[in-house]
């Protein structure tokens, strides 16, 4: 691509040359600042002598200008439109996050039908005569009360339109397409005399709306205007292949006025060499991959760009740029939603709500604030001294299953450190208060000294975190204002709501020079600019073009009657973008996603089709091929064997273990994962505890067993009645609850999931004392030891090891003694049923060797005489119906006892665990 061909340069010589002495009285329309910007430095070059530039100004800019109105943003309009359905609604509980959502609907929705100069009375009738024949009842019916809210929403858009602009029309404001509907209803000499003197060049559009259309039409109509369009004879003109839909729009205008279509047509797409190369990627995040080591390889300048059809890849990109790549400018915003600050504030917003709803004077609900206090947001304000302190107080906090914590506490915690003081005073205020006011004005206050502290850090990223909290701090405004105004518009349930739906389209600006180095793009950021070397990246159908699906309160029939946009036009403004893009470059890389799934994930874009089938055929200067990324194989991976020699260190540590005891859970974690078993029951680490909300379900299975002993203990030694368990019954939720405040002395709140697992709780027990009652009609229960210790001494490697075991229940039942264990969780009654006796050492029977375990403490300390009179199994407290699930042991060698075959299995465990020579 030479230079002097891009549209901006061939404008620029036309403008240096035909008005060099009409500067000072000429303005320079394009779509959008960029085409702009990079306008004037090409005139600059152009011009041999110093002069004034012309005016240089969007299309929106011209007609705020000339509208003499203020163009309101899109929230500006939304909150417009909360007051007046809040006015409407006095009394009758308005809720104002309820409509921000429809709010920002309603206002596209007017603006459209004020850029495509529809009848809007017509539009509306029509709208409310649809909606109350969907909702007609055939049998005649009442309408529903959300039906009749339904259509009065519906009913009253029109009164909300006018609304609307009057309201705005008081404060010289409007929005875009309301400027646009005065001025084009203007008539020829009112719509000059607004203009002012001067000539007007509009340049690069495509897309007008009607309003548009009418009053470029009438501009040059009285000579005023001219208008240079960016085309390419190839999807402007008929071919072979009918008229292509990336025409649409200018072939619409020059059916208007036919004289205003000649200028700057090219035959780029049908004449030029170029190379084009697909890049099929699996994944759509793996395109950035791909896009990285093409980069790598090839040299990235001004004369590049990187475009993005799926913006939601503008993470994974920057990510994968080169280091190679010593510039690089981002040209589009980043989603506020998506960013460090907004996930900071919706947590801060959610430890108010949290602790709105539990109202709870045991304190603070801690989940939310340990959220908050884990974001990473925290590493660009907190020093690591800082970040260290708090997370010392995490693991405290875990390690005490702690739910709450007052204010005091917290005082008491931090009260060394200023800056952690403040932080925590900043979070928390005013978390007893359910004033609106209160929130937004200490959420702002929350959001200056955040800004205030990332500035003074010396982190990378310090500038960007903190345009993320400007953005933050003018939609706090906004909602201040309106607050203000209104304070019985928000409750305080619903401010995150309502934060989280007007946050939806904002975007925070990256900054970069945008003259400078590889440009990085949405699509279309690239109105009127050229480009030698391309990487489109998501073209994919469904992303480019856009899926059909279309937000709208219009149904889509309406839409078409009154010349509103529909799903075609969508696609024509998507196909423009695209093959414009293509006239001027030489290289293009294309990247799709080529991996199966939903939405047209997977399937290349139309676009690719009409490139392959189409352009090719009809320019066989194209190269077309197709470079198949794949992800590079990472090498072999060896499976890493994680061996601990045991030398004298080690082995002091296991022989401790042999005087203190090894229990069946160590010895089946030894057998599952020896390095576990190391870890955890040699050198005492315990894995990370994280927040668990509410009860964790070891700590139900403690209070459980814990409440089963406290019930059962006043009846030892006695036959059990079905009165004992009556009692017992009566007073279980009693007992639970008091082993639960021993596990949580600070209190658990009696909602969420506390509540569901003290509910599970109380059901173990009952269920399983209803199940007890009903088999004493069967059987004679007498019970002879709750939470019974027992251990034994085996011999292996020439050492002691002491062996014990802590049994939940044992009794008597029709002359048979039974070890009982109490399960909450699953058990797979098949694992209990031993074949052969090196089972018994297999990782998945850990239950059965518990129980061999048990039935050897049982018989070895001598607490029974009659060996072949013991029963050893589980009750599944979840399943209690199933009743004792019985230890199968395999059929007996008459020549060796059970306990002798238990005993041996162990040994020859224990030899291993005490080998020296074994890792």
């Amino acid at each position: 691509m030479a230079e002097n061909t891009t549209f901006l340069t061939r404008l620029a010589q036309l403008i240096a040359s035909e008005y060099a002495d009409q500067l000072r009285d000429l303005t320079v329309l394009f779509p959008n600042k960029r085409a702009g910007l990079f306008f004037k430095k090409a005139l600059s070059q152009k011009l041999n002598k110093a002069a004034w530039l012309p005016r240089i100004s969007t299309i929106e800019q011209a007609f705020a200008q000339w509208s003499k109105l203020e163009i309101a943003d899109n929230l500006s309009v939304q909150f417009e439109l909360l007051e007046i359905k809040a006015a409407q609604k006095p009394g009758e509980g308005f809720n104002m996050a309820e409509y921000a959502g429809l709010a920002s609907q309603m206002a596209e929705d007017f603006n459209e039908i004020d850029q495509q100069l529809a009848d809007a009375g017509a539009v509306f009738n029509y709208l409310n005569e649809a909606k109350a024949l969907e909702l007609w009842h055939p049998d005649g019916s009442a309408l529903t009360d959300s039906e009749r809210r339904y259509l009065s929403f519906y009913r009253l858009l029109e009164k909300d339109y006018y609304s609307l602009r009057k309201a705005l029309e008081a404060k010289e404001m409007a929005y875009i397409g309301m400027a646009s509907r005065q001025l084009a209803e203007l008539d020829e000499d009112a719509l000059a005399e607004k203009a002012g003197r001067g000539r007007f060049v509009f340049a690069g559009f495509n897309a007008l709306t009607r309003a548009e259309e009418t009053v470029i039409i009438k501009l040059l109509k009285l000579e005023k205007a001219e208008i240079f369009w960016d085309i390419d004879t190839y999807y402007f003109e008929e071919n072979e292949f009918g008229k292509h839909e990336a025409g649409n729009y200018i072939r619409r205008f020059a059916s208007r006025f036919p004289k205003a279509v000649k200028n700057f047509k090219s035959a780029d797409l049908l004449t030029s060499e170029k190379e084009i190369i697909i890049h099929p990627v699996p994944g759509n995040a793996t395109q950035a991959k791909a896009l990285g080591q093409v980069l790598t390889n090839s040299q990235s300048d001004s004369k590049t760009a990187v475009v993005l059809a799926d913006e939601n890849l503008l993470i994974p990109v920057l990510n994968a740029i080169p280091k190679t790549v010593a510039h690089f400018n981002v040209t589009l915003g980043f989603p506020f939603t998506k960013t460090a600050a907004f996930q900071y504030l919706s947590a801060y917003f959610n430890i108010h709500l949290r602790q709105r709803k539990i109202q709870s004077d045991l304190g603070i609900y801690l989940k939310p604030l340990l959220q908050l206090t884990s974001h990473e947001l925290n590493a660009y304000f907190l020093s690591s001294h800082e970040l260290e302190q708090i997370n010392n107080w995490q693991q405290n906090i875990l390690q005490n299953s702690q739910r709450f914590v007052s204010k005091e506490e917290l005082s008491e915690t931090f009260k060394e450190n200023i800056r952690l003081s403040n932080l925590f005073e900043l979070l928390l205020q005013p978390i007893d208060s359910t004033s609106i006011k209160l929130l937004l004005s200490n959420t702002t206050l929350l959001v200056n000294t955040l800004s205030d502290w990332i500035l003074d850090s010396n982190k990378s990223q310090k500038h960007t975190l903190v345009n993320q909290f400007i953005t933050a701090g003018k939609l706090l405004h906004k909602i201040e204002e309106l607050v203000k105004a209104r304070p019985e518009l928000l409750g305080f349930e619903d401010f995150g709501t309502l934060f989280h739906k007007l946050a939806i389209g904002l975007r925070v600006p990256f900054s970069g020079e945008p003259l400078q180095g590889l440009q990085i793009m949405g699509l279309l950021e690239t109105r009127n600019l050229d480009f030698e070397s391309l990487h489109i990246l998501g073209v994919n159908e469904g992303t480019l073009p856009q899926e059909k699906s279309y937000q709208s309160l219009i149904p889509a029939d309406i839409r078409k009657a009154f010349g509103l946009s529909s799903y075609p036009d969508r696609q024509a403004v998507y196909a423009y973008h695209f093959f414009r893009l293509l006239q001027k470059a030489n290289t293009i890389h294309l990247y799709y996603n080529n991996e199966p799934g939903s939405f047209g994930s997977g399937e290349q874009s139309r676009f690719i089709q009409q490139i392959r089938y189409e352009l090719v055929k009809l320019n066989p200067k194209i190269s077309l091929r197709e470079a198949a990324f794949a992800l590079p194989s990472p090498s072999k991976r060896k499976d890493i064997s994680i061996s601990i020699p045991k030398n004298e260190q080690v082995m002091k540590q296991l022989f401790q273990k042999a005087e203190t005891g090894l229990s069946p859970s160590s010895l089946a974690t030894y057998i599952i994962c020896p390095l576990q078993f190391y870890l955890s029951s040699v050198v005492g680490l315990q894995p990370n505890e994280s927040f668990q909300e509410g009860i964790k379900y070891n700590e139900l299975g403690t209070a459980v067993h814990n409440a089963l002993e406290s019930l059962y203990t006043p009846i030892i030694d006695k036959k059990l009645t079905e009165a004992d368990i009556d009692k017992m019954i009566a007073t279980s939720e009693e007992v639970l609850d008091k082993h639960f405040l021993e596990l949580y002395p600070k209190g658990l709140a009696d909602f969420g999931n506390s509540l569901l697992m003290k509910e599970v709780a109380r059901q173990f027990v009952k269920n399983f004392l209803y199940h007890e009652k009903k088999s004493l009609t069967d059987i004679s229960i007498t019970i002879k030891g709750l939470e019974e210790k027992l251990s034994i001494e085996l011999v292996a490697a020439g050492t002691s090891v002491k062996l014990k075991g802590t049994i939940d229940r044992i009794d008597e039942v029709n002359q048979s003694t039974r070890l009982i264990d109490y399960k909450t969780g699953t058990v797979d009654e098949k694992t209990l049923k031993l074949k052969t006796w090196e089972q018994l050492l297999f990782p998945q029977r850990s239950k059965a060797l518990q129980l061999a375990i048990y039935r050897l403490l049982m018989i070895k300390s001598g607490q029974i005489s009659s060996p072949d009179r013991l029963e050893c199994g589980i009750i599944n407290l979840q399943k209690p119906g199933k009743g004792l699930m019985v230890l199968s042991l395999p059929e007996e060698d008459e020549s060796i006892s059970p306990e002798e075959n238990i005993t041996r299995q162990l040994v020859g465990l224990l030899e291993e665990l005490y080998d020296k020579e074994t890792p």
